[in-house]
């Protein structure tokens, strides 16, 4: 699994948030998932984005729970979206 193996999920997919059974797929990862919240942008962008966000990747990581979900701006900018705690309730 993902998280076992203590890698994190970096996606575009904005449906990963709402989504039933990629939530429940996230769950049962149990790795950290950052999804960029900006759709046009070119895989240069995208990855000048999410290193731009490592630092506050790296924080995120060390200071929550796994799984949960959080967005990345194209200027880097790092935000929880949905806890471990807020994940399962969706799913109850």
């Amino acid at each position: 699994m993902v998280g076992r193996r203590g890698w994190v999920i970096l996606t575009k997919d904005r449906q990963i948030r709402s989504n039933q059974i990629e939530i429940v797929a996230l769950l049962k990862s149990g790795a950290p998932c950052f999804a960029l919240v900006a759709a046009d942008m070119t895989g240069d962008e995208m990855g000048a984005s999410f290193v731009r966000a490592l630092p506050h990747i790296k924080q995120l990581i060390r200071r929550n729970a796994v799984p949960f979900v959080a967005t990345v701006s194209r200027s880097g900018a790092v935000s929880m979206l949905h806890t471990q705690a807020d994940l399962i309730k969706k799913v109850d």
